[in-house]
């Protein structure tokens, strides 16, 4: 029986939309047609013992059956849930609007998110919703372990850095491979940021929890930031006391964010407001939402914004009230901060 030859890498190939066209992301017929281009990369995997079976959950549906309406036309209803995106914290900037009033911003970049996996809602799912993966930021290959190379590349993307999960309905499914851009969101509507607090390591109550402590005069020696007494002999301590320990660290979600300018030429997210999650630098996933979700259905695009390569530039930066003063100088700066990292 004649031995397998050795092969050094594998070498996947996938078709992306190019700027002359409006083929569809991810698609080989339009590439073929002259819409897109051609994309070779390698992943890195060795083969000694002859090809590597590998069939991932998605592969295995028809496209019919994986995106029932994504041939035959959207139509958004008030129970639509479209899906979210990864972003990365880059710090703040302050803004101002028509009454010279400034607004202080947090800055969020989208950098590479890709669609890369769907499927189908489990048989205990209690909200129905399909399961939408998405990845976003650049890995090297070499860091990443075999099977996730596969999984990236049955997708047509690079190996990614981030990955997360949203819960979104049959009307708002995405094909694998598709971009999701800062265009995905709108000026003026209001998101949920959700990321990981800083973490402070271990701290005391008063700092933790905001005690008053007690006073510093009259008898008081080295105890005025003290938690004083949790409990007494017949009085045991209750789980859930606040006492000291470790301070942030912890997922944390902010709710109803404006959204006070997009642009789409750097995709970066402006929201107002200086108080999300995580470092400088950190992942944060953002999404509609939720208690204004039916409010402002009507606002953002729906599934998503699809990239044709005709949009004008002017249309591509959104602001909540039409002003786009200091739009340069924030620009620069922030293109600077991203790629010193």
């Amino acid at each position: 029986m004649e031995k397998n030859t050795v092969r050094r890498e594998k070498i996947f190939e996938h078709y992306v939309p190019s700027d002359e066209g409006e083929g569809n992301l991810g698609s080989m017929e339009n590439a073929e047609e002259g819409f897109g281009e051609k994309v070779v990369f390698s992943s890195g995997l060795e083969e000694a013992d002859g090809p590597q079976k590998y069939t991932p959950g998605v592969t295995s549906l028809t496209e019919d059956q994986m995106f029932p309406l994504w041939t035959s036309g959207r139509k958004q209803t008030r129970q639509s849930v479209r899906t979210g995106l990864i972003a990365v914290k880059v710090g703040n900037i302050g803004l101002w609007d028509v009454n010279n009033k400034r607004i202080n911003c947090s800055v969020l970049c989208v950098d590479r998110c890709h669609v890369t996996s769907v499927e189908k809602p489990q048989m205990d799912s209690k909200t129905g919703h399909w399961h939408l993966e998405v990845s976003a930021g650049l890995e090297r290959p070499y860091k990443v372990k075999r099977p996730q190379r596969y999984h990236f590349a049955s997708a047509g993307v690079e190996p990614k850095k981030k990955t997360c999960g949203f819960g979104v309905t049959e009307d708002a499914l995405l094909p694998p491979g598709t971009e999701l851009t800062a265009r995905h969101f709108v000026a003026g509507q209001h998101v949920d940021v959700q990321g990981v607090s800083r973490g402070k390591g271990f701290q005391g109550a008063v700092r933790r929890w905001g005690f008053k402590g007690q006073p510093r005069t009259h008898g008081v020696t080295k105890a005025a930031r003290s938690l004083g007494s949790t409990g007494t002999r017949t009085i045991k301590t209750k789980p859930g006391r606040k006492m000291a320990g470790r301070m942030g660290g912890k997922k944390r979600t902010i709710q109803s964010f404006q959204v006070y300018k997009v642009d789409g030429i750097n995709n970066l997210i402006y929201v107002r407001g200086g108080v999300v999650p995580g470092a400088t630098g950190s992942f944060v996933f953002v999404r509609d939402a939720r208690f204004l979700r039916q409010r402002e259905a009507n606002m953002y695009p729906f599934p998503t914004t699809f990239t044709t390569g005709k949009e004008v530039p002017d249309d591509l930066v959104q602001t909540a009230d039409g002003v786009n003063r200091h739009a340069k100088e924030a620009t620069l700066y922030f293109h600077r901060k991203i790629h010193r990292r």
